[in-house]
């Protein structure tokens, strides 16, 4: 099954949920996305409509490539704590400690 998620934010919930889940992230590109995630390797970005269509043309001609970039996406999730479970815990804590 083919999943693609275009999402327009700084990173959060979406970009999350969507990665998460094992669905390729293809999103605009700012400071914040590039910092959770390697561009290329475990999401796409893009800066223009241009860009958005080219990547989305070169992703959907090689469903192999997409699906290991959707599969690192979700490993970084899952190995850098971006779990509701692992953010909750961290928000805990800091709530106790203070």
């Amino acid at each position: 099954m083919l999943r693609i998620a275009f999402q327009q934010c700084a990173v959060g919930v979406p970009s999350i949920r969507i990665t998460g889940c094992g669905t390729f992230l293809l999103a605009e590109r700012t400071p914040t996305q590039v910092r959770y995630f390697d561009e290329g390797r475990e999401a796409e970005f893009f800066s223009s409509t241009s860009e958005l269509v080219a990547k989305a043309s070169t992703y959907l001609g090689n469903r192999e490539r997409l699906a290991k970039v959707a599969a690192a996406g979700q490993t970084r999730c899952l190995n850098s704590g971006y779990s509701w479970r692992s953010i909750m815990r961290r928000d805990l804590e800091r709530i106790l400690n203070s």
